[in-house]
């Protein structure tokens, strides 16, 4: 386990809005919901699209090649036609940073 990778400042993840980062080749999905920060796996397991291009509503952000819907909190897949969550990691704030622990 690493102590996690500095990916943006929280002023780079508006309220409601996200972005994308890659870490250790994998693409990250940050959201943030109501000022709190969540990082997401940031490809959909149905058919491996990317959710930066989906839209954002409260805590869910929908896939926009099929509609699939996961939660940004959890990772969890709430509506198909993805049927797997997609990974969710820790996050912590460091003074302006936005930390991310892979694990």
């Amino acid at each position: 386990m690493t102590d996690g990778f500095k990916v943006a400042e929280v002023g780079d993840v508006e309220p409601g809005q996200m972005i994308m980062v890659e870490v250790k080749s994998e693409q990250i999905l940050l959201a943030n919901v109501d000022g709190e920060i969540f990082a997401v796996n940031g490809v959909c397991t149905h058919a491996g699209c990317s959710l930066y291009g989906g839209g954002l509503e409260g805590n869910l952000v929908e896939c926009p090649c099929h509609i699939a819907v996961f939660d940004v909190k959890t990772g969890a897949a709430i509506s198909g036609p993805a049927m797997e969550s997609i990974e969710s990691y820790p996050v912590r704030i460091d003074g302006k940073d936005v930390i991310v622990t892979l694990e």
